[in-house]
């Protein structure tokens, strides 16, 4: 976390005019220029009286600089003076936005800043993707709005953290990807070469997230959590000259988990699972899938395995699909799914499934 020792300079408010009828009758904004090659970017917030909404896009412009649109609304006409926006540099190649407000043990409500920053990430001059190095942010009581950013930045790592805010990506591609919230939603589409981690509480995580493998002895993962709401994953899993290997881990309690796998490459090896309790779980395998599973709920709402029995061999070669379910009691399943005749790069897998008190369903 950032702060004020590490603003090498406060930004310049422009003012508008009073709007005396205004639940917010003050406004002021601001603009700041950051270096896109920097070694990490940086947007922080501390204090209990900023709020507001941070949206990232990209700029048709070029160039080698980050613009940030800066908005503040405001109740008090001193409220903004109290407060310390400036520039980051904590170290060299480091460069980012800080937001100060007063740490009161009972803040005064008519001291609240509503901020709306809008950072606009350059195009390349060529209209390959531009790469970020690092983008990070600890920005409590901020809604997080990356619009469509997939085809046109590539972020070698992003770390995005909130509090008592959801998180939106449009479109996000990213090597390391991990996003923290609570009590807000995580939504949107996510792509990944490495890892991408989702964390919230008491708030759904609703995505489509794509896994792209180029080493075959360098897993891609996902994992997802949150607590007391319900996890919908659609899963698309990818290689890159290599036939791929994913780990995806999906994690709730009091609420359902569904997660579906969408596509896979043949051959590819998937280890998963998904866990809840005192609500269903529901695992959408791919037709790729081969290895084992395990399945575990209470004995009055036993595990079941669903089998289509339509699926086609993803060689194409016309193999039969060999599924094997074996009852360890009324609460567990285990078993095996393979096509035959077995290929010879064929790798097992596995899909563990758990929850209580609910069904657990896998289906193939």
């Amino acid at each position: 976390m950032a702060d004020p020792s590490d603003c090498s300079e406060t930004v310049n408010w422009q003012f508008d005019a009073v709007q005396a009828n205004w639940d917010w009758p003050y406004h002021a904004h601001a603009s700041l220029s950051l270096p896109v090659d920097a070694e990490e970017l940086l947007f922080s917030a501390e204090g209990p009286l900023a709020h507001g909404v941070f949206e990232v896009s990209q700029s048709h412009h070029t160039g080698k600089d980050v613009l940030i649109d800066i908005d503040v609304a405001y109740r008090l006409e001193a409220a903004l003076g109290s407060a310390t926006v400036c520039h980051l540099n904590p170290s060299d190649n480091r460069h980012g936005l800080g937001i100060f407000t007063e740490r009161w043990q009972h803040p005064e409500f008519k001291k609240q800043l509503r901020f709306h920053v809008h950072v606009l990430l350059p195009a390349t001059e060529h209209g390959a993707p531009r790469t970020i190095n690092a983008f990070n942010t600890h920005l409590p009581q901020f809604t997080h709005h990356l619009h469509e950013l997939a085809d046109t930045v590539v972020f070698e790592s992003i770390d995005l953290s909130a509090t008592n805010a959801g998180i939106r990506a449009d479109s996000l591609n990213a090597i390391f990807g991990r996003l923290r919230s609570s009590n807000g939603k995580i939504e949107g589409t996510y792509n990944t070469t490495s890892s991408l981690e989702l964390f919230t509480s008491n708030a759904p995580v609703h995505i489509t997230a794509n896994l792209l493998n180029k080493d075959i002895d360098t897993t891609t993962v996902l994992t997802v959590e949150t607590s007391n709401a319900d996890i919908h994953a659609n899963v698309g899993l990818f290689a890159d000259s290599v036939d791929g290997a994913y780990r995806v881990n999906a994690r709730t309690d009091n609420a359902p988990a569904k997660v579906s796998i969408t596509s896979a490459p043949a051959n590819s090896l998937l280890n998963a699972s998904a866990v809840s309790s005192n609500a269903p779980v529901v695992f959408g395998a791919h037709p790729a899938f081969e290895g084992t599973f395990e399945l575990h709920s209470t004995w009055f709402t036993p595990p079941k395995v669903e089998d289509r029995q339509n699926a086609e061999d993803p060689l194409r070669r016309g193999r039969r699909r060999n599924v094997q379910v074996r009852n360890v009691n009324r609460g567990a399943i285990r078993g095996e799914v393979g096509w035959e005749p077995k290929h010879e790069n064929a790798k097992s897998g596995h899909i563990g499934l758990e929850t209580s008190n609910a069904h657990v369903t896998l289906i193939f």
